[in-house]
């Protein structure tokens, strides 16, 4: 059995990667114990690049589960800095258009239907079933950006047209390539920063990576067992 955990850089998951004795190969790394397969792959930053090293490993590899981690900012009163979230449905919202000082997706457009495969109105859902058994934690529903916005008024507007608990640079390109493939996922952040704080002194970074990284060793060792 071969579980994929796949993150966007080494920095959110180093603890993970410096606890189990991973042997790396360019931007995978592997372990196995007892029959059992772990692979982490840094898959890069931005819907583009990460989609690409996802589907270049999976060319080759198919894992039985998979499991995005990384960062998030989330909106405030949601969660507290540093609390792990599995977000349960994402959407790509900067794929569109910004006119008359608004945001609008390529489903306002009449470019895409908004329940065409795999979307379900609008969203990028995740119901598949996870070979693996998880504690439970507080689901989010995310959104995707390729531009972390920091204008007050653009935000505003973000906000109004998406209502979301968390938002990534990855998240929707995730869902979008598993529910093709058909491969059991779930989508993990850790709360670094609320959305629109672009002053890193007021992240959680430290605890953020911390928590991270312990709640992906207990899940690798119960898939250990």
């Amino acid at each position: 059995m071969r579980l994929l955990i796949v993150s966007a850089t080494v920095h959110e998951i180093q603890p993970l990667l410096q606890h189990f004795e991973f042997q790396q190969q360019k931007n995978i790394f592997s372990f196995k114990k007892n029959h059992k397969q772990i692979d982490v792959l840094i898959a890069g930053i931005g819907s583009a690049i990460f989609t690409f090293h996802l589907m270049e490993y999976l060319q080759h590899l198919r894992p039985d589960a998979v499991i995005q981690a990384g960062f998030a900012g989330v909106k405030e009163n949601f969660t507290e800095l540093g609390n792990i979230v599995e977000v349960v449905a994402d959407c790509f919202a900067d794929n569109g258009a910004f006119e008359n000082d608004n945001y609008k997706t390529l489903f306002d457009l009449n470019l895409m239907n908004e329940n065409e495969f795999p979307f379900s109105k609008t969203m990028l859902a995740n119901d598949s079933k996870f070979p693996i058994p998880f504690h439970p934690i507080k689901k989010a529903i995310g959104r995707s950006v390729n531009l972390i916005e920091a204008d007050e008024n653009r935000l505003e507007k973000l906000n109004q047209k998406f209502h979301c608990d968390a938002e990534s640079m990855e998240g929707a390109a995730f869902h979008h390539v598993m529910l093709h493939k058909k491969i059991p996922f779930k989508q993990i952040r850790v709360a670094s920063n609320f959305i629109g704080e672009r002053n890193k002194a007021k992240w959680e970074m430290k605890k953020s990576i911390e928590n991270l990284s312990s709640f992906l060793i207990n899940v690798v060792e119960e898939f250990l067992k």
